[in-house]
């Protein structure tokens, strides 16, 4: 770094200071200067902190206002001594808030998955603070099972147009949907869940409409 970006300290000393300031507080440290913006949106600012163990788990969950057809994406920082939520930056908006949709992390990004016609996805960077639209699924679903693993994300089943599309999964690297092998012979799907076990398996609960009820 050519100049200091805190007076008085060292360029090395400054930087490791900010490396350690919570995530919560990046949107602070944002409009400090130019400097601290660019430094807190930028990939090695990221990696630095998760080589020196840095890194921090947050826990996120989806709200539904459904009076105000609004979505709330909100976050806990289960380490930080404010012990509070915060809610994050509105997705893109054009949906409806009314279930049926699932949201994922890799990384340091969220993924929701299925919001408008059950076909879009809408990534969050926590590096930049912004929300940017991904391609969309193959095929329009909604109450899906999804996953998260090894690098890309699954969805499984689900309320869909075509039947036979059973699953499909996205590479974020090529930003792009590919289809998957059909399932096994099943009954009617909806609403389904979804596990990752050992890493690298996707284990579905699934649950068939019936008269009068779902089967588990």
């Amino acid at each position: 770094m050519a100049t200091t970006i805190i007076p008085g300290l060292d360029s090395d000393a400054a930087y490791q200071c900010l490396l350690r300031v919570s995530l919560s507080s990046h949107g602070q440290m944002r409009k400090v200067s130019r400097a601290w913006r660019d430094l807190v949106s930028s990939a090695k600012f990221y990696d630095d902190r998760a080589a020196q163990g840095l890194d921090e788990e947050w826990l996120v969950a989806t709200v539904i206002l459904r009076q105000e057809n609004e979505l709330l994406i909100m976050a806990f920082n289960p380490s930080s001594s404010k012990k509070a939520w915060m809610v994050l930056p509105p997705p893109p908006r054009g949906f409806y808030a009314t279930g049926g949709f699932d949201c994922r992390a890799l990384g340091s990004k969220l993924y929701l998955l299925g919001l408008g016609q059950g076909k879009s996805l809408s990534v969050f960077d926590s590096h930049t603070n912004r929300w940017t639209a991904a391609a969309p699924m193959l095929c329009p679903r909604f109450f899906f099972a999804s996953a998260a693993m090894e690098g890309q994300l699954y969805v499984v089943g689900g309320n869909r147009e075509r039947q036979e599309q059973d699953a499909e999964t996205y590479n974020p690297l090529e930003d792009r949907w590919y289809p998957l092998p059909p399932l096994p012979p099943h009954g009617t799907m909806a609403f389904r869940n979804a596990l990752v076990v050992d890493g690298n398996k996707m284990v579905i609960l699934r649950a068939e409409c019936l008269k009068g009820g779902f089967s588990l």
